[in-house]
């Protein structure tokens, strides 16, 4: 017998990340789809999950996809889904960079 186990909701914040040169300080990593997999009831594999990011350089968009989720059962990837960020990332303009920079100096 099989079954449905959900691991991240869609929506779901699975992670927290920093991105240079941006205004917002913290940015939200959501999926945008339930992200689940399936399980045979009389076995007990071990499925875990790791976050794949690319290259993050404002702006970016909350619609674009900033990495992927992998999902493994006993060390292979059984499958990938895309990663967003909550919000839109704005880049910094030079002089909130020159402020930040002078705040560092002081």
């Amino acid at each position: 017998m099989y079954e449905s186990k959900l691991l991240f909701s869609k929506g779901d914040i699975v992670d927290k990340i920093k991105i240079d040169n941006s205004r917002e300080k913290e940015m939200n990593v959501v999926v945008s789809e339930d992200i689940s997999y399936i399980q045979n009831k009389s076995q007990t594999t071990e499925v875990t999950h790791k976050l794949e990011y690319g290259p993050l350089v404002p702006p970016i968009s909350s619609k674009d996809v900033i990495g992927h989720l992998a999902i493994y059962r006993d060390g292979n990837n059984i499958a990938s889904y895309p990663l967003y960020l909550e919000n839109d990332v704005h880049v910094l303009s030079f002089v909130e960079k020159l402020y930040n920079y002078l705040k560092l100096l002081t």
